[in-house]
Order: structure tokens, then C-alpha cells, then sequence
């Protein structure tokens, strides 16, 4: 028969070593929350006083307060809990309080108090170290269980295919040395046929593993543990039998609940395990069945179907009881025992965890790995965990502190950023900013190590590679080129959308320094390089920044062959992968919109380029497209503008000077060419506005004398613009359709054509009128 629990109460009159003790109703309202006198205790809450009388031991100030804590917690969830199970308190309370608390709190403090016998001291040491450990335990699989749930709800458990053999396998290596404790013979007996289920293999690792241990824990010793693992029409089934103490029929009912344990095993469970697999199970629309004989042992059998089908699972903590959460959080003040669910986000080839005050773990997609955040109440105390066990990780860590762990090495972040792998029995770490604690080793900024078998082995990293050249074509392929290092065995290239390389869309791993990436989405592309030695430990890393023009360079194409409203699409598709980041989307459509005369279009989206790089053409397109909409004021101010910067700038004083032939103030229109010529004799469309301002001035002789000046001096500049600034003079509707018919429809093969027929054209033209 199951022993009564001794109440809270008179356990901690026990630790006062005290006469007597009770709780009373509370006489006056205002009143000290502790009052110590002689040997009196007495501890006051909101309705009630805790008495103790007659004490031997008095505690000290920090002690006194926490059995204050405890006491307050432990008389609020009576109160919650006295009209649902009067039971359940005793049953959950007293027996993780004693055991967490008390047994650990109490044992350290009398070994504090009191001088003991070594026998006696061993004995309460070794209780409190029980009574830790169990806690762990606990809180280990509450924590697994929150995190079940947390993962349901954001719909991101990974299911994959998933063999339960080597899973079997690897946990029965695991408990290798508790089995040859025990000396247990184990049959496995695979009847999978091959197949696999449709499952998360972290999960279903973690439900063997709690089934598997459990056997073996309460097995008698040179008993037996069986495992059967059978293919049944729509399911695999594990079975897993034990020839241990087995579970009475009167608590069969509750074994699966929460803090459940059985008469024979309260001293070693937490009855928290089972609830897990269970909680597991469910999860994978499976099920959870046991059969068990009290005093010959147990079979737990665990069901994964080959196919999940949807199901709404309830939150795990839903049928938490009171006096369970209330432990939870009244431990959750001394203890960092509450789970902290970071950001966690899959995007490109890495899952990315992120951290409140900024620090970033990156795990490459796919590698088997682990993470832990817990705090306590206030936030002032945290543990953060990252088990890996395969794979590569890196770490940005701006204040965190960090246990790693792997299962050949174990160490903790004492700077910010580092890079570590594990793979087939052997871990590496390099450290970039900060230091490192690993083991008994220190490694700081510049060093790395190789973790194996073989012992531990520190060295230097190995230089970043420089000498990083892009090559990209208009078929969008990016070739990669950097120089050697030297003792470089292999080289770790990551291509990523961002800065930070979180948006990774390429990790590669070759010994060669030629890369060649395919990259059909415009914008900027980031490049990260880092050597690796002999070891496998990775050095410092050297970037470059990619900009993709592929589908700007597709729209440039289709308008050179007159597709305009074509190149538009390619032109809108690279805006909106730029982002707004660059100008040249903006340039380039403004231009389209230009060769088509909407010059209210050109000037509207100018002004965005130009919002983001004032680029001189840019400049110079808009104030054209104003002289066109006749916005003769708006196209001065930029001309001037330039001309302030640059006093030479011919473009700018060639504008000017069309902008005052349209305004008639041709003295102004003479002026400025005449300084254009001084300083570029040979600037051809020059000629061609001083011949108009000649022709307008009547003074035809000198303008076709400045037209066959033209003619000398256009060989080497672009007939698309001598034809353009033609077309702007007073012109016969034949030259226009000239300049149509000869520029737009003709290949720039007949350039010295073209520019001598419409110099010709453009004389006959005035010597008709």
C-alpha cells in the first residue's frame, strides 16, 4: 500500500527542527511577512499565519524567505485546487516539492548548518544530487512536451521518411552501459520489410528512446529486453517488452498521465516521460498501448502510421493541474526553467535562429541538430543549448551565451562569432571575434580546433581568399573566380540574397577557386569565401557583392530591336527585384518611355533614378525630356546645376543652348556653342545648332558652312542623336520621315551613310526655302 506523503508544512518544521507548528487565520491585517523571534517563526500571507515554535535551527534571511516562497505557492494551489481533487496536491505537490526542493534545498542547507560525519555527509549530498537530477529530468520533458506543441501550432514539424531501425538501433548504443549495469540480454527482431514511415525522426528518436529507457531502468538485473518491430497493413508497430517489475492492475488506468508513477517507481520517474510518448503519438496520428503484469514486466507498444492524416491535437499543457504549474513557476523564479520559443525561420539553404538581442544561429538546412532557450521568471538568469549531431552551424552571438554540444566535443561562446562543425566522429570550431571556452582549452580570436578520437588539436586559421573576380552574361550565368590559399584543402562558397547571408541560395563545398552560379532574378547577390585546412576547420571568410542584371540586360536587347513594350515587362521585373535598391531599372525604363515620346512618362520616372543615384545621363535625359514638354525653366535649373559642378560640361552647355534656340534668345543660344567650341572643336551637334541659330538669324551663308563643318567632325559621334537634332530644327516633314525610314529601320552598320544623307537632306532643305 501506497505510503501517505508528509505534508509541506511539517517538512520544513522538520528542517526548523521544531516543536510545533500551525496554521491559524490571520488576527491582524498589517503585518511583517516574516517574524523571527527567539525561537519563533512565524510567516504571514494574505488570510493566514504558518507558525513554527520551539525551533533548533533558525534559518538565516535568504532561507527564510524562499521556504516563504515555497509555503506561499503551496497554500495558493490548495486553495485552487480544494474543489477539484483534494488528492492531487498531495499526490503532485508534496511528492516534486519534497523531492526538488526540499530534499536539495534542506540537505544543503543542513550540510551548510552542521558539521557531519563523512557517512552523513555522503548521504545528504548524494540525496540533494537525486533530488537534482530528477528536476532535470522534469523539466526535460515538460520543455519537449511545450515544444511538441509550440511546433503543431506553427504547422513545422519536419516529416520525412523515416527508418526505425537504426533509430532502435542507435538508442540501444546509447544505453549500452546501463544495460551491461544491469546485464540485460537484448533480442531486436526487424519485421519492417524495408519500409518506412512518413514521420519527424527527431520526434520519433526521442518517443523510442523514452520507451527503450524505461525498460531498461526498471528491469531486474540478468533480465531480458525484447524489441519487435513489425510491418503491419497500415502502420509500424514497435514493441518493446521488459521482464521488469511490471504495473499493478489498480494503476494501470494512470500511468500515462502527467506526474503518474507507480508504487514501485516514484523514486526514480517523474511521471512526466510516458506522457511524452503519448503527447508523440498523437502527434503522428498514432497511438500508445501497454499490457503489464505486476512482478513480470511490461510491453509498451508505440504505433506509426505510413501515411499522417490531419488531426487537432490538444495542447500538452492543457490538462497540466494546477499544483504542476504552480511548481513550475514558483521553481521558475531561482531556475531558468521557462521555455523561450526564438524565431526560428527556414529561408534559402540554412534554418536561422534568432535571438531577442539580435545574435543569429545558422544550421545548413536538413543537418540534425537541437535548441534550448530557457529563462526564469525575472529574465535575469538564461540557458541556451545547440546540440548538433551532424552538420555545419555558425554563430553571430552579440551578448549570448551559448552551450554548444556535439557528441565528440562540448563548449561554450565567451565572444561573439564562430563557426563549428560535427561529422562522422569528429568536431571543429574556429573562431572569428571573441573567445571560446572548450573543455580545458581557451581558443580566442584567429584559432580553431579538430575534436576526434585522436585528442584535441588547436591551430590557426588559414587566411581569407582575395582576389575575388565576377564574370556575368547576359544569359544570366555568374562565373566566380578567387586567388589560392595556402594549406587550403577545399573551399566553402555561400551565395545569399542578404548581407548577413541568413537568405543563403547556394552552399557549395570543392577544392577548385571556379564557381559558376546561375542567377535569373535581378538585384544584389552576396558571396562569401572561406578556406578549409586539412583538418576540416574553416577559415576566415572574405565577401563580394554580385549585381545580377539579367533580366535589364534582356529588356536593353528587345529595344535595341524596337520591342518596346516587351522590354517594359523585363524592365518592371528587375525594378521589383532591386527593390528600390539601384537606380538603373528606373534609368532604363525612363529611356523606353524617352524613344517613344512620352517625355511626361520619362520625366516621372527619371526623378525616382535620380532619387536613388544622381547619375549625370540621368541628369541629362530628364532636362531633355523637359525641353520636349516645353518645361523650358525646369530643364535650365538642371543644366545650370551641372554647370556649377562642372563648368566644361558639354552635355549640359549643349542642352542649354538648345533650350535657348526654343526660347529665341539666340545671342544666349551663340554665346554658349561658341564656349562649346572652345572647348571640343569637334563636337558635331554644335555645329548643327549654330547653323540653325544662322538660319533663324538670316545668315544662311554661315549656316551651311557650320553643316559641312558638322559633316568633317560627326564621324566619330552617334548619327541617332546628329539625326535627333536635325529633326529639332525648322525641317521639311521629309527629313523627319527621312530620320525615321534611315535610323530607326537601317542597321548602325550604314552609320557614315546615314550622317552624310541627312547633313545632305538638311541642306537641300534650306537652300528650297
Amino acid at each position: 500500500m501506497k505510503k501517505e506523503s508528509t505534508d509541506l508544512i511539517e517538512l520544513i518544521g522538520e528542517f526548523l527542527v521544531s516543536g510545533h507548528s500551525q496554521v491559524v487565520a490571520k488576527t491582524t491585517r498589517e503585518a511583517e511577512p516574516i517574524e523571527i523571534e527567539e525561537k519563533r517563526i512565524v510567516f504571514n500571507f494574505e488570510t493566514e499565519q504558518v507558525i513554527y515554535d520551539a525551533c533548533q535551527h533558525m534559518a538565516d534571511k535568504q532561507s527564510a524567505e524562499l521556504l516563504y516562497n515555497i509555503l506561499k505557492l503551496h497554500l495558493k494551489s490548495k486553495d485552487v485546487m480544494a474543489q477539484r481533487d483534494e488528492n492531487c496536491l498531495s499526490t503532485v505537490t508534496n511528492h516534486e516539492l519534497k523531492n526538488i526542493l526540499s530534499s536539495a534545498q534542506l540537505s544543503l542547507e543542513m550540510l551548510n548548518t552542521y558539521d557531519f560525519e563523512r557517512e552523513d555527509r555522503s548521504r545528504l549530498l548524494i540525496q540533494a544530487f537525486e533530488a537534482v537530477s530528477q528536476s532535470v529530468s522534469l523539466f526535460d520533458e515538460m520543455i519537449m512536451i511545450e515544444k511538441l506543441q509550440h511546433q503543431q501550432r506553427n504547422k513545422n514539424i519536419t516529416i520525412e521518411m523515416v527508418d526505425v531501425v537504426p533509430i532502435v538501433e542507435a538508442v540501444i548504443e546509447t544505453l549500452s552501459p546501463n544495460i551491461a549495469s544491469k546485464n540485460l540480454t537484448v533480442s531486436l527482431h526487424d519485421k519492417t520489410e524495408g519500409t518506412f514511415i512518413n514521420a519527424s525522426a527527431f520526434w520519433v528518436e526521442r518517443a523510442l528512446f523514452n520507451l527503450i529507457s524505461n525498460a531498461v531502468k526498471y528491469n531486474e538485473d540478468n533480465g531480458t529486453l525484447t524489441i519487435d518491430m513489425i510491418n503491419e497493413k497500415k502502420a509500424i508497430v514497435i514493441h518493446v517488452h521488459d521482464s521488469g517489475v511490471g504495473i499493478e492492475t489498480s494503476e494501470q488506468g494512470s500511468v500515462l498521465e502527467k506526474f503518474q508513477t507507480t508504487d514501485a517507481t516514484q523514486n526514480q520517474g517523474t511521471g512526466v516521460g510516458l506522457a511524452l510518448v503519448k503527447a508523440i503519438a498523437d502527434a503522428h496520428t498514432g497511438a500508445l498501448d501497454f499490457e503489464s503484469v505486476h512482478g513480470e514486466g511490461s510491453t509498451f507498444s508505440i504505433t506509426f502510421p505510413k501515411k499522417i492524416a490531419n488531426k487537432q491535437i490538444r495542447h500538452p499543457l492543457a490538462v497540466m493541474n494546477a499544483a504542476s504549474i504552480l511548481l513550475l513557476v514558483g521553481l521558475s523564479y531561482f531556475f531558468p526553467v521557462i521555455p523561450t520559443f526564438d524565431t526560428v525561420e527556414t529561408v534559402g539553404e540554412y534554418e536561422s535562429i534568432k535571438l531577442e538581442d539580435g545574435s543569429r544561429i545558422k544550421i545548413q538546412k536538413g543537418d540534425d541538430y537541437s535548441f534550448w532557450h530557457l529563462q526564469n521568471l525575472t529574465g535575469s538568469k538564461a540557458y541556451m543549448r545547440l546540440t548538433l549531431d551532424g552538420g555545419k552551424a555558425e554563430a553571430d552571438l552579440r551578448g549570448s551565451k551559448v552551450n554548444f554540444v556535439t557528441p565528440t566535443l562540448s563548449f561554450v561562446n565567451l565572444g561573439t562569432e564562430l563557426a563549428f562543425e560535427q561529422q562522422q566522429g569528429r568536431s571543429t570550431v574556429s573562431v572569428y571575434k571573441g573567445e571560446v571556452q572548450a573543455e580545458k582549452i581557451h581558443l580566442g580570436k584567429g584559432e580553431g580546433l579538430v575534436s576526434s578520437e585522436n585528442g584535441i588539436e588547436v591551430t590557426e586559421l588559414l587566411n581569407a581568399p582575395y582576389g575575388i573576380v565576377f564574370e556575368a552574361d547576359e544569359n544570366g550565368s555568374v562565373s566566380l573566380h578567387f586567388d589560392a590559399v595556402e594549406g587550403a584543402e577545399t573551399y566553402h562558397v555561400v551565395l545569399a540574397k542578404d548581407e548577413d547571408f541568413t537568405e543563403a541560395i547556394s552552399i557549395q563545398e570543392r577544392s577548385k577557386r571556379a564557381y559558376l552560379f546561375s542567377i535569373k532574378e535581378d538585384g544584389y547577390y552576396y558571396v562569401k569565401i572561406a578556406a578549409i585546412d586539412k583538418n576540416g576547420i574553416m577559415g576566415f571568410a572574405n565577401t563580394g557583392v554580385i549585381k545580377s542584371t539579367y533580366n535589364l540586360k534582356q529588356g536593353v536587347l528587345l529595344r535595341k530591336n524596337g520591342q518596346y513594350d516587351e522590354a517594359d515587362t523585363f524592365f518592371k521585373k528587375s525594378e521589383k527585384s532591386f527593390e528600390k535598391k539601384d537606380y538603373e531599372p528606373y534609368s532604363e525604363m525612363a529611356f523606353n518611355s524617352y524613344l517613344q515620346g512620352n517625355f511626361a512618362q520619362a520625366v516621372r520616372i527619371y526623378e525616382e533614378a535620380l532619387a536613388i543615384n544622381e547619375t549625370e545621363e540621368d541628369q541629362i535625359n530628364l532636362a531633355r525630356s523637359y525641353y520636349y514638354l516645353k518645361a523650358y525653366d525646369k530643364a535650365v535649373f538642371i543644366y545650370e546645376t551641372l554647370l556649377q559642378d562642372d563648368g566644361e560640361n558639354e552635355k549640359a552647355m549643349w542642352g542649354l543652348a538648345e533650350v535657348y534656340i526654343a526660347t529665341k534668345e539666340y545671342r544666349k543660344a551663340k554665346k554658349t556653342l561658341k564656349s562649346l567650341f572652345d572647348l571640343n572643336p569637334d563636337y558635331p551637334l554644335a555645329y548643327y545648332d549654330m547653323a540653325r541659330v544662322m538660319f533663324l538669324t538670316k545668315h544662311k551663308k554661315e549656316g551651311f558652312s557650320y553643316i559641312d563643318k558638322a559633316l568633317l567632325s560627326s564621324r566619330e559621334h552617334d548619327p541617332f542623336e546628329i539625326a535627333n537634332r536635325a529633326v529639332d530644327a525648322d525641317d521639311p516633314e521629309a527629313l523627319k520621315a527621312f530620320f525615321i525610314d534611315n535610323i530607326y529601320f537601317h542597321t548602325q552598320g550604314q552609320r557614315a551613310y546615314i550622317e552624310q544623307e541627312v547633313a545632305l537632306m538638311l541642306k537641300k532643305a534650306f537652300s528650297e526655302n
